[in-house]
């Protein structure tokens, strides 16, 4: 697998089956870390000028044995 020529800075995960654990999880302040097999097959929304929407079906969704921890970016801007 190689990575892709963009990037994506969030998704959001249509989740049906276990639904309830997982919002619980989240809910008590758990990240979650999943990989997710996507094959995007539509484009969702218009180019705002920074982003596209796209979407797609699931192949795959698995879950890593250590909950994930959020991480917070830092700002790229330079100093002043």
């Amino acid at each position: 697998m190689k990575t892709a020529p963009f990037t994506s800075r969030f998704a959001i995960l249509d989740v049906r089956s276990g639904r309830a654990a997982l919002a619980k999880r989240i809910a008590a302040g758990e990240a979650v870390r999943v990989r997710v097999d996507l094959v995007l097959g539509s484009q969702h929304s218009k180019d705002d000028g920074i982003s596209t929407e796209f979407s797609g079906r699931v192949e795959s969704v698995k879950m890593f044995k250590a909950p994930g921890k959020i991480r917070r970016r830092r700002s790229r801007r330079a100093a002043p």
